[in-house]
């Protein structure tokens, strides 16, 4: 019975993307910034990415 009464608050505090298209956008975001970095760091080294 705790628990049920618990979870109504903590499922109000609970985070993560209610849609796909929402995580779908965050992964895109994620991958474009990682690519970025990576480019960068392979540009400071004078190297090209694998």
């Amino acid at each position: 019975m705790v628990c049920q009464l618990l979870f109504i608050p903590f499922m109000l505090l609970m985070r993560g993307h209610w849609t796909r298209r929402a995580a779908r956008a965050d992964v895109e975001r994620h991958e474009r910034e990682v690519a970025r970095e990576l480019a960068r760091l392979h540009a400071a080294e004078g190297t090209s990415p694998a």
